[in-house]
């Protein structure tokens, strides 16, 4: 029974084969031997067709579409991905990294948090939070309509906004708000900073606008 060496193979061939891979399986392909690994390293086309149908976030730096990218950066953003995704599904994930931060947060030089902001618990400063892709960023919204931006890097706190001025019966169709928090379902909302309103369809609440 004759073996094909997948060196042997045409790469037109070789990247038929990776379109056809989920990302785990590509991933494993990428380290089969140095042909491959170069392959995965310089050529789009190894990693193009599997990357923008995975599921698994991928860790990259800038908003491009794939095609922007160069090999290097989606085979470090596949293996990264990949490498997450076992981790957070095995039985005992691993704590790769943590940071101590205190509360009340460190305020960066020149930022004062509002009245009410310190009179907060750390229970009510985090009732809500969101996190960036790159877990560089944390959103809090507090149980006191608060919202906090911490740099989790550093644990300092970026910005503070106190928004209990803009009460429901004070806004108006077409009103300007600090920010607002608009949730598509269970685990995934949009936070608008800087905002508009206006009346939706039905008149029974309100649409967010950038």
């Amino acid at each position: 029974m004759s073996t094909v060496n997948l060196d042997t193979l045409p790469e037109a061939l070789i990247f038929e084969i990776c379109n056809e891979l989920e990302i785990f399986d590509l991933v494993s392909l990428s380290e089969v031997n140095q042909n491959l690994r170069t392959l995965a390293n310089t050529r789009v086309s190894f990693w193009l067709q599997t990357l923008s149908e995975t599921n698994l976030i991928l860790p990259l730096a800038r908003s491009l579409a794939f095609q922007a990218y160069d090999a290097k950066d989606l085979n470090i953003a596949a293996h990264r991905a990949v490498m997450i995704e076992r981790n957070l599904t095995a039985d005992v994930p691993r704590l790769r990294s943590w940071r101590h931060i205190e509360w009340p947060f460190e305020p960066t030089e020149g930022l004062q948090e509002e009245d009410m902001a310190m009179w907060e618990s750390p229970t009510e400063a985090v009732s809500m939070h969101l996190v960036d892709d790159e877990g560089e960023w944390m959103f809090n919204v507090s149980s006191n309509n608060i919202i906090r931006i911490l740099h989790l890097r550093t644990g300092k706190l970026a910005a503070c906004f106190d928004t209990l001025q803009y009460l429901e019966e004070e806004i108006e169709d077409g009103a300007r708000i600090a920010w607002a928090v608009e949730f598509e379902s269970q685990s995934k909302a949009i936070m608008i900073i800087n905002c508009f309103l206006r009346t939706d369809s039905d008149g029974t609440g309100y649409i967010l606008l950038e």
